[in-house]
Order: structure tokens, then C-alpha cells, then sequence
């Protein structure tokens, strides 16, 4: 797998994060802990969390103090030559979008 210098810089996509349903329900639990039921279901994953970069990058800026949302991005183990594929998980900081306001 070649990663762009911008994916390096930027952390991981979204989808990423969320391709599996225990991400997405992880995600969504965290969500509805802290911000309550309403907000998470108003959530779309793809577009309202983000890494701190890719707000940066769009154009937003994060409060001071908030705690980012822990995701999870499954990665393929070094060696997948073998017959059975082992991925491991990573951690990813993310943040909603009510963490983060528009720079003026």
C-alpha cells in the first residue's frame, strides 16, 4: 500500500475508521457518551468526524481542551503472504464537528 505525502501529513480518512461495524459502533457509542442521543443520530460518520488536521485543512479550528474520540483503523499485518490475514487495530484521535468552529 503508498501513501501520498498529504495522507501522511493528514492522518487517516474517515472511512477508514469506519470500515468495519465495530469501528462505526465504537465511534458511535463515544459520541452518544458525550454529546447525547440527538447529536448521534444526526451524525454522519464520513463528514462530521474528522482527524485535527483535516479540520485544520478545512478551514476549522478545534477549542482549546477538547478530548478527541478514539477510532479504530484495522491494518494488515507486515507479512500477508500467509493463508490466514491478521489485521491489527490502530488508534486514531478524532473529533466531531461540534468540537470544532468555523476560522473567520
Amino acid at each position: 500500500m503508498r501513501k501520498n505525502i498529504s495522507d501522511l501529513w493528514l492522518g487517516p480518512k474517515t472511512i477508514d475508521c469506519i470500515s468495519t461495524k465495530v469501528s462505526r459502533g465504537f465511534l458511535m457509542v463515544q459520541i452518544t457518551h458525550r454529546f447525547g442521543r440527538k447529536v448521534a443520530d444526526e451524525t454522519d460518520l464520513e463528514r462530521d468526524v474528522l482527524t485535527f488536521a483535516r479540520w485544520h485543512v478545512s478551514g476549522f479550528y478545534l477549542r482549546p481542551n477538547e478530548e478527541c474520540l478514539r477510532g479504530v483503523k484495522w491494518v494488515p499485518a507486515m507479512n500477508e503472504g500467509h493463508a490466514r490475514t491478521i489485521r491489527k487495530p490502530v488508534a486514531v484521535r478524532l473529533f466531531h464537528r461540534i468540537q470544532a468552529t468555523k476560522r473567520t
